[in-house]
């Protein structure tokens, strides 16, 4: 004769396992590297833009990154210094100081006299516009 199968009580069925014991693992968070933004202020006469707005400044804060604008970035884009300041930013009125940020946000090229101030293993988000570029600008 054939092997009678036992009925499924549906209230056992879930709760068969709850009174065992499981793995548990440890979350092991992974060191956070933060790092330095730099905002400088646009120097072509036409551009009215700021690379990051005090909204998008709050987010990297947030997340644990250090920005440096320059005094005055934002004028042009009606965002004052207080804006940047209070959304957690660093004013700062060198320019050099910006360039030291291992991270530099523009929204136009950078000028040979930037580039001058850039140092080695930074990155630059940027547009360079490679059609109209002269030979040396792209060896600096």
């Amino acid at each position: 004769m054939g092997k009678i199968n036992k009925p499924i009580i549906f209230s056992d069925f879930f709760t068969e396992g709850q009174y065992e014991t499981e793995v548990e693992t440890l979350a092991v968070g992974e060191k956070s590297r933060s790092l330095t933004i730099g905002v400088p202020k646009e120097t072509i006469l036409s551009e009215h833009r700021v690379a990051l707005v005090p909204h998008s400044i709050r987010t990297l804060v947030g997340y644990g990154h250090k920005i440096i604008i320059e005094a005055g970035a934002g004028l042009k884009s009606n965002f004052s210094d207080h804006h940047f300041s209070e959304a957690g930013a660093q004013i700062t009125h060198s320019r050099e100081e910006v360039f030291k940020s291992q991270v530099l946000v523009k929204i136009a090229p950078p000028t040979s006299e930037e580039i001058d101030l850039m140092h080695p293993d930074q990155i630059l988000i940027s547009p360079l516009q490679l059609p109209v570029l002269k030979d040396d600008y792209l060896e600096n």
